[in-house]
């Protein structure tokens, strides 16, 4: 399937739809942590999947041109902000205080939906985001690497406000999706959580299985 390139808009458009769904499946999980002691220090393992989201900032900034994003960004403490066009997609790179530098490539099929962003720090990959529309929702990975040489990866799948996020430490960073993978496949790491309906099964990364019901805390009016 040839690949269709999009523009700013359509792109942060798409990330924010996909980002919409993760961050409500990340919420309700974490909320349902809260009704089982096996998995209260859980919320732990997926925190680096909700704080990543400011490095992603550049993403959804992307569509509101480049003043915009240098004046956004700069809210976080970024200085020198440049962004722009090449072959495949867009970048945004920027400096902090300390003079680090960061460059972020994005590259967006518009065919099928689908988004590969490349952070670098200093010129060594930090964080690699790859999200794929399925018939079923989304599948995505998150592949974080530190500066201590540590590294996260996150894989998850998302269907509405059922999903399955699965974590392991200090792995390879994967291939890329491929679009194939089944519903399933975040269940291949070492931990994993699943929610489905009201009901939260996985593996904690005490080697702890989980399977019991919460019930969702009422909506505010």
């Amino acid at each position: 399937m040839p690949f269709v390139k999009a523009d700013e808009k359509t792109i942060s458009e798409a990330f924010e739809q996909f980002s919409d769904e993760k961050t409500n499946f990340i919420t309700i999980i974490t909320e349902a942590f809260t009704y089982d002691t096996n998995a209260a220090f859980s919320i732990l393992s997926l925190l680096p999947l909700v704080t990543v989201d400011l490095d992603m900032l550049p993403v959804t900034l992307l569509g509101s041109g480049e003043e915009s994003i240098a004046f956004g960004m700069g809210f976080l403490g970024a200085k020198d902000v440049k962004s722009g066009e090449n072959e495949n997609g867009y970048f945004v790179s920027h400096s902090n205080d300390e003079g680090v530098s960061y460059m972020m490539d994005i590259v967006y099929d518009a065919k099928s939906d689908e988004l590969l962003c490349t952070s670098l720090k200093d010129g060594n990959e930090n964080i690699y985001v790859q999200y794929q529309k399925t018939s079923f929702g989304y599948i995505a990975q998150y592949y974080l690497t530190y500066d201590d040489g540590e590294s996260r990866l996150f894989q998850l799948s998302l269907s509405g406000e059922d999903g399955i996020v699965g974590v392991s430490r200090n792995v390879d960073k994967p291939v890329a999706l491929s679009g194939d993978e089944n519903y399933d496949f975040p269940k291949t790491n070492s931990e994993w959580y699943a929610i489905t309906g009201n009901t939260v099964t996985g593996l904690t990364s005490d080697g702890i299985d989980l399977n019991f019901d919460y019930t969702p805390k009422p909506s505010e009016p």
